[in-house]
């Protein structure tokens, strides 16, 4: 299958130092959604602003949704002193080639500091072909 996946949003609440942030790419959004030209994004900011934490939440929801174990990731490590869980959202448009299929797709985790599980809900809204027919569905 011939695809080209594109981040084009990010939102973390609760995680690492960070109360709530979230960014957009902006040719991401636009009608077709699916545009060839690349964004690039740069993070900067102040000590403190909550750059790493962007990355590691980026890392975080890579190996979640590749399948991967966060097993070995310190819970307590990710979730705010002051909340019990942190949610992480990413908006990804996929754009497959082959079938001429196009999809917006938001991937939301919730991480929570609880005795034996860390992972406490995930689900994917698909928004198909720019329709905003969406479907929810839990894992």
């Amino acid at each position: 299958m011939n695809c080209i996946v594109r981040m084009c949003s990010l939102t973390i609440e609760g995680f690492k130092n960070t109360n709530w942030g979230s960014f957009q790419m902006p040719l991401a959004y636009e009608k077709k959604n699916f545009v060839y030209t690349a964004d690039i994004l740069g993070i900067y900011g102040q000590n403190g602003s909550s750059k790493t934490a962007v990355i590691d939440a980026l890392q975080i929801l890579q190996k979640l949704i590749s399948g991967e174990s966060i097993k070995n990731t310190r819970i307590s490590d990710l979730i705010k002193q002051d909340k019990k869980k942190c949610i992480l959202t990413i908006g990804l448009t996929i754009d497959n080639q082959d079938t001429q299929d196009k999809y917006v797709v938001d991937y939301c985790v919730h991480i929570a500091k609880e005795e034996n599980i860390s992972l406490i809900d995930e689900a994917a809204l698909d928004i198909i072909n720019d329709k905003r027919r969406a479907e929810k569905k839990k894992y």
